[in-house]
């Protein structure tokens, strides 16, 4: 707005007749006019509200009357009214103003100022329904002014944020029409919110597409989300996968077979459940892609580092979950006691095997340690306390072995025996694993006590419960939440436009 505007109408006045034309108590409009503008230049240099609220009243009245004399000097004075009031904290009334400026003068020129100011004004009051409406109004009927692009985009964020998803969907989508091509950038920030957006309501495969056409529309002008984007499009194809509900983020499930057959006395560990090959196939591929191009961005980009060790972490999942996939096969042993030829190869292919695999998930978990994204640093060390304790856990539970005793005695006499013999070597075996569970369960809730983060530390207090059962809750030995320090994807809304300086 063109803040000489009311000096320049003022002149027109002096010219025309009836300015001068007095009130009862003796006030002409220009008299009334210059007490309003002496009003706003004193509240302009004490910055007192009161005197805002002065200045305020003063234009009010000029409206007031030049409504008969002068009619098109109402818009002006109604607008600068507002301006007072709102800079004096009456926000209400500079509202009202606003809204009859709006309704009485739909075709002024200062009423685009007014519709866009009312709609900043319910944002600072918190009424954001209210000031949606009026962004939405405000781009629609002023599509071409330069502020109805911040206006729109106003509008999607506070639609968002109220959970009205179907009204933000349509101010997205009319914003990727109207302004995608003009701004590709802020664009591509619209639409991967809205792919988000999608994910939130409970929609995965429709979240998938989405973003799939956003890595497609969007992904070479935005290399920071376009990691993201990969990154959330495996975890989403991950996460369906998987037949059960997860555990801790890892696809398992108790064996309900195991309770059926004879074993160790020790914990029965939850076994991996197999997921959906082809969607495991995708998932990968797009972590791997989330990787690769984290590695390209470098360190110096926070944001792709981040999603980048995010989607290590979920690779690093799929290694624990290859690793625990089979169970440990039942001894079969001879007349005599000794375990037969064939048992004892098969046992000793599944112990190399076994053991190779969580070789390889516990390397695919040192680096993540050192991660400098609190979560997945303190997740990867959960992680790499709860794949010893499941060792530990596999070993003394395994089951008994079978087979028939030469000479009298029973078979239930049998196996007690022998499996006494074998169930204490097994525990001999798995004594380190349980001292290495212990050491990285300690490093687990210390470094969440260092960072203050709590995710991923409750496993290793689960675990710790299971080694040395506590005498206290385990929320009294969780750090303190600590508030989020991880890059958040959805940048807040915009309120640009500032509130104008009144008549000079």
């Amino acid at each position: 707005m063109d803040m000489r505007r009311p000096v320049l109408v003022m002149v027109a006045l002096a010219t025309t007749a009836g300015a001068h034309v007095a009130t009862a108590d003796g006030t002409s409009l220009q008299g009334l006019q210059v007490t309003a503008e002496t009003a706003a230049k004193t509240a302009r240099e004490t910055d007192d509200p009161d005197a805002y609220e002065v200045c305020g009243a003063a234009y009010v009245e000029v409206a007031n009357r030049a409504r008969t004399e002068f009619p098109a000097h109402v818009p002006d004075s109604l607008y600068n009214a507002a301006t007072c009031f709102a800079r004096g904290g009456s926000v209400g009334a500079a509202i009202t103003l606003l809204d009859r400026l709006a309704a009485e003068h739909p075709t002024h020129r200062i009423t685009a100022h007014a519709t866009l100011q009312a709609a900043h004004l319910f944002a600072t009051i918190g009424w954001f329904d209210q000031a949606a409406t009026r962004f939405e109004a405000y781009a629609a009927r002023y599509a071409a002014e330069l502020e109805a692009r911040d206006a729109l985009e106003n509008a999607f964020r506070l639609r968002l944020a109220l959970g009205d998803d179907d009204r933000a969907r349509a101010d997205g989508e009319r914003y990727l029409k109207l302004f995608g091509a003009k701004d590709p950038s802020r664009a591509a920030d619209a639409a991967f919110v809205m792919a988000l957006r999608v994910r939130e309501r409970g929609k995965p495969d429709d979240a998938v597409r989405a973003l799939r056409q956003w890595i497609k529309t969007y992904g070479g002008r935005d290399r920071e989300r376009l990691v993201s984007a990969y990154l959330v499009v495996g975890e989403l194809l991950w996460d369906a996968s998987c037949p059960v509900k997860p555990v801790d983020g890892l696809c398992l499930a108790r064996d309900r077979a195991a309770a059926s057959v004879p074993r160790c006395k020790g914990p029965v560990p939850l076994v991996g459940v197999a997921r959906d090959a082809a969607r495991v196939k995708e998932a990968q591929a797009a972590l791997e892609q989330a990787v690769r191009l984290s590695e390209v961005a470098g360190s110096s980009d926070t944001r792709a580092m981040v999603a980048g060790e995010q989607a290590r972490l979920l690779l690093a999942d799929a290694r624990i979950e290859r690793a625990i996939q089979d169970t440990l096969p039942a001894a079969e042993l001879e007349p005599d006691g000794r375990m037969t030829p064939a048992s004892a190869r098969d046992q000793a292919a599944w112990l190399a095997q076994w053991q190779k695999g969580l070789a390889e998930a516990n390397r695919s978990l040192e680096d993540l340690v050192r991660s400098k994204n609190l979560r997945v640093a303190v997740t990867a060390v959960g992680r790499t306390a709860w794949l010893a304790q499941y060792a530990t856990d596999t070993l003394r539970s395994a089951p008994l072995p079978v087979g028939k005793r030469k000479g009298k005695g029973t078979k239930a006499a049998f196996a007690e025996e022998v499996g006494a013999v074998y169930c204490a070597a097994l525990g001999d075996l798995s004594g380190p694993l349980e001292v290495r569970a212990r050491d990285a369960a300690t490093m687990c809730v210390e470094k969440a006590g260092e960072l203050g983060v709590v995710d991923g530390a409750e496993q290793c207090v689960a675990i710790f419960d299971q080694i040395d059962p506590a005498t206290i809750g385990a929320d009294e030995r969780l750090p303190l939440p600590a508030p989020p320090r991880v890059t958040d994807l959805e940048p807040p809304a915009r309120y640009r436009p500032p509130m104008p300086t009144p008549t000079p």
